[in-house]
């Protein structure tokens, strides 16, 4: 497991809610699968769910701690408009667990991260990709433990860079707890999550859409690498839907622009969002 790993090189603690072993064991995977997929597209239902999962987790694994020596942290996308599910659950912890939050900045976009099927070209892919948010966040980690959220644990390269880069500006030690650890299918079952509540149920995701809910980047670098579930979706936006997702992928793709290039199917997705958006 990328946990085990983790744990066995920063001493530190390493838990998730679901093992990738009994996930794929389970008579009840593909029901399982789907709520991790609606989790990485944000929906309110599965983030309130998970988000108090995690904060019992917390609880139960580090027991009785004094708050004032903790501070929670979380992996950020690169547009304050689209976060992504690590921010969702952070934010739910904080308020349940009354911690202090800090959010670590994506200061590169990764170039088709998603799609680099090989765990051993992970880790390069990401080296300084992430950084405090500023001076204030540097002394408020100073010598205290850092509560680490993340969703779902693939190659665990995120947790492992980020973990670093926060002992090295003065951090104690890194707790890491995430929703998901995928085990050995990891990378596989990495696109299935991502992909399965649009493969499946394109009219709620196109609900949720149609009625302004939040949605996270997940969704755009789904539709961005898949043209065929964008089709899918847009059957079930209304105009003010397609008007509503054109701007918000309109807007992140600004922001992305800035830290890195787009990629061949995000020019193509932006460019049919704004097609759909006029018409």
């Amino acid at each position: 497991m990328a946990l085990k790993k983790i744990e066995e090189k920063s001493s530190s603690i390493c838990k998730s809610i679901l093992d990738g072993t009994k996930i794929f064991n389970n008579p009840r995977k593909k029901e399982i699968l789907l709520k991790l997929s609606f989790l990485k597209l944000g929906f309110l239902t599965q983030t309130n769910y998970f988000s108090k999962k995690l904060s019992k987790l917390i609880v139960k694994t580090i027991g009785r701690f004094d708050r004032r020596q903790f501070v929670l942290a979380y992996p950020s996308s690169v547009s304050p408009s689209l976060p992504q599910t690590a921010e969702i659950l952070a934010n739910n912890i904080s308020q349940q667990l009354h911690l202090p939050i800090i959010r670590l900045k994506k200061i590169k976009r990764f170039d088709n991260y998603a799609l680099i099927l090989s765990a051993a070209k992970r880790p390069k892919a990401i080296i300084k990709f992430y950084a405090l948010a500023g001076p204030a966040d540097k002394k408020k980690i100073q010598g205290k433990e850092i509560i680490l959220i993340d969703d779902i644990l693939i190659t665990g390269s995120i947790a492992k860079e980020v973990s670093q880069m926060l002992i090295k500006a003065g951090a104690k030690k890194i707790h890491l707890f995430v929703v998901a650890d995928l085990g050995k299918k990891r990378i596989v079952w990495e696109s299935i999550i991502n992909h399965l509540a649009l493969e499946s149920y394109p009219q709620i995701v196109a609900k949720n859409i149609n009625l302004s809910r939040p949605v996270t980047a997940t969704l755009l670098r789904v539709l961005a690498n898949c043209p065929r579930q964008l089709d899918r979706l847009l059957k079930f936006l209304t105009p003010a839907g397609r008007q509503g997702l054109y701007l918000l992928a309109d807007h992140h793709y600004n922001i992305s622009r800035q830290t890195g290039r787009l990629t061949r199917g995000e020019k193509v997705l932006i460019s049919r969002l704004r097609q759909v958006a006029k018409s």
